[in-house]
């Protein structure tokens, strides 16, 4: 077997080094995640969904034109901030941001006609062999039109 040479040593420390600040650059994208959801075990999650006033809960890419007289409190980034209407459990900041971007882009100035809540759904599993609990917790109450 060669011994490796100090050049080919240094490039592969920089590859490493490169790949590392790619991956804290990026966030939560394959190949570069840092793989946040296994670096401990999870009893709750939560994520935002939309609910119809029938109750029925459906993903907030079905809907465009939000429009919410309110304003939407995903989050608390700021620990000296007022804390969020709903408590975040489990929620990764990639997820949230996504959820964020997709309600800015879809933002409109003008109710439309079908109203609905944005809701943090949060799931909690108090015993592993059982389903988990569910709770949702109101953010926000908006008009969309459905996609």
């Amino acid at each position: 077997m060669v011994p490796a040479s100090r050049a080919s040593l240094a490039f592969g420390a920089l590859a490493l080094v490169g790949i590392l600040g790619i991956a804290f650059e990026l966030g939560e994208r394959y190949p570069f995640a840092r793989f946040h959801m296994f670096d401990h075990r999870a009893t709750a999650a939560s994520r935002v969904i939309a609910r119809l006033p029938g109750g029925e809960a459906i993903e907030l890419s079905s809907l465009r034109a939000l429009h919410c007289p309110d304003g939407v409190e995903l989050f608390t980034a700021d620990p000296d901030a007022p804390v969020p209407r709903c408590p975040v459990a489990a929620a990764y900041p990639e997820a949230e941001r996504r959820v964020a971007r997709y309600l800015e882009r879809e933002r409109a100035d003008v109710p439309s006609s079908q109203p609905v809540e944005l809701v943090r759904r949060t799931f909690s599993f108090p015993d592993p062999w059982a389903p988990p609990d569910t709770d949702d917790c109101v953010i926000a109450v908006c008009t969309a039109e459905r996609r």
